[in-house]
């Protein structure tokens, strides 16, 4: 008797463990914690020279004007004898040049606690994720020294390849004429590693390097280059090296005393945009209104002799 009431013990016990293990487990096992959410980050429109205009996904389409405010999911493009600067809040400046497109297609960044001015930057004041698609066209950037280690990341595609960058001063480019195309990454200072997914190698171009491909067969169908040939790193000359520098300055005129403030109120009217999540707005200083931007002229035969003191937002 002692044995069979022994065992239906056990069994009830068996039985009512079995109906709590579920809630325990509930109760003794946290839920996987996501990816760190950012919010959208800012960029502010500092010089205007000729027409360009700003669309979304939908198509809808509005003029850009100095002082206007964009974020992730919208393209910039630009008419013929046109140049923009936009100035992104993680400190990093793109120069775009006439006839292009440059899809911001994500752009994130975590909040900042104090204000800045993006001439003093030479560091990204925080985290951030860029991702960038030149469709066409050219540009000239400096990208502030990115965190890495803490998981930032800064990327331009093209229908060629894509250039990781990891703080630098570089030129892109790339031109569709008919079925061919060239295309151009050309390097001031830094390093940018250039992938091609699986149809070559990638590459590291450095100080003073660059890589040039022309003849290139292209779909304008599907805005796609459909073979990569070999990829040689070469030298920069030394016009190309001055136009660079050229290009920089003329970020350094329009943007250096952009100024971005976490938490302020702000007047898109008098050029002064809010992010559109509260996190931070940019402010084109008095002197950037004055600053005359100038498609990039032919560079001279040599460019200037190297300064040695490092310019501003040098990784």
């Amino acid at each position: 008797m002692s044995r069979t009431l022994h065992t239906r013990r056990s069994f009830l016990l068996a039985l009512l463990l079995g109906a709590l293990a579920p809630a325990f487990g509930q109760q003794t096992t946290p839920a996987p914690i996501g990816p760190k959410t950012r919010p959208l980050g800012t960029i502010v429109v500092a010089a205007v020279e000729g027409e360009a205009y700003v669309s979304d996904a939908q198509q809808a389409r509005a003029k850009l004007e100095k002082g206007a405010i964009i974020t992730q999911d919208k393209i910039v493009t630009t008419a013929k004898n046109t140049r923009v600067i936009l100035v992104f809040s993680n400190g990093a400046t793109v120069n775009l040049g006439s006839e292009s497109v440059l899809a911001v297609d994500e752009f994130l960044q975590d909040p900042f606690a104090d204000s800045f001015r993006v001439g003093a930057l030479v560091n990204e004041p925080t985290t951030s994720t860029t991702k960038l698609s030149l469709r066409q066209g050219e540009l000239i950037s400096n990208v502030k020294k990115l965190k890495k280690d803490a998981g930032s990341s800064f990327e331009i595609k093209t229908p060629v390849g894509a250039a990781g960058i990891r703080g630098t001063i570089f030129g892109l480019q790339f031109k569709p004429v008919g079925r061919k195309a060239s295309f151009a990454l050309r390097m001031a200072e830094g390093l940018i590693e250039l992938s091609f997914g699986t149809r070559a190698r990638s590459v590291e171009v450095a100080t003073r390097k660059q890589v040039v491909l022309t003849g290139l067969d292209y779909d304008p169908a599907t805005n796609a280059v459909e073979s990569i040939p070999t990829v040689t790193v070469s030298d920069l000359p030394p016009s190309d090296l001055a136009t660079l520098t050229e290009g920089l300055q003329q970020i350094l005129a329009a943007a250096g005393d952009v100024s971005f403030t976490p938490n302020a109120a702000a007047n898109p009217a008098v050029g002064t945009g809010s992010s559109g999540n509260g996190e931070a707005v940019a402010t084109p200083s008095p002197t950037t209104a004055s600053a005359p931007v100038s498609a990039l002229a032919s560079p001279p035969a040599v460019p200037p002799a190297p300064n040695p003191t490092p310019p501003a937002g040098r990784p």
